[in-house]
């Protein structure tokens, strides 16, 4: 399969290395955030995606929207057959929904339906969740609401920070990933609504 990743923040970079590893499966590039200052010094810092890319020899695209006509272009020339979006931090439209012929699946830290949005480690952690995990979906323009093809589950410990649960989430959500693109490309994926 000839996948797009789209990611920006530090727990995207698991996936991408997953993504680099699995087999059957090659990279035609990864999209993350423009560099941006940070800091008192407003230093121009990279996303960890782009610096995780960089070593893994990964061409690198960091549009200022993915939904401008002309970098809809450039991923129509990169001829996706699924685009994953991780941690990226920009809405997809549904120009770029549309291009891949398996659609565009989002790992998203928590069991959805629930806490759909930002910030469903610590929407977990402060409502007190034994319990939470992973889902693999495919996007639709709605926000976190396409069809879901995986979910795993996992305890929250009594003393877990969101720090190490949204650590621990991102390897889960890498792995089951995995899975996921095994299933679609196999024709075995079943879309729960």
């Amino acid at each position: 399969m000839n996948i797009v990743f789209a990611g920006s923040a530090t727990v995207s970079v698991k996936a991408l290395q997953v993504l680099c590893l699995a087999r059957g499966h090659s990279l035609a590039g990864v999209i993350t955030q423009p560099d941006r200052k940070k800091g008192r010094g407003l230093r121009e810092c990279a996303p960890p995606v782009k610096t995780a890319a960089h070593t893994l020899g990964l061409t690198v695209y960091q549009p200022e929207s993915i939904n401008n006509p002309d970098f809809i272009r450039i991923l129509q020339g990169l001829n996706p057959d699924v685009i994953v979006v991780y941690g990226y931090g920009q809405k997809l439209g549904q120009a770029a929904l549309d291009l891949p012929g398996y659609g565009c699946l989002n790992i998203h830290p928590s069991l959805l339906p629930k806490y759909r949005g930002a910030a469903p480690v610590n929407h977990a952690l402060l409502n007190g969740d034994r319990e939470t995990g992973v889902t693999i979906f495919r996007m639709t323009e709605r926000m976190d609401a396409g069809p879901i093809i995986k979910q795993a589950t996992t305890t929250i410990g009594p003393e877990q920070t969101a720090v190490e649960l949204g650590g621990h989430l991102a390897e889960l959500g890498a792995q089951l990933l995995g899975q996921a693109l095994d299933d679609i490309e196999q024709g075995k994926a079943i879309l729960q609504a």
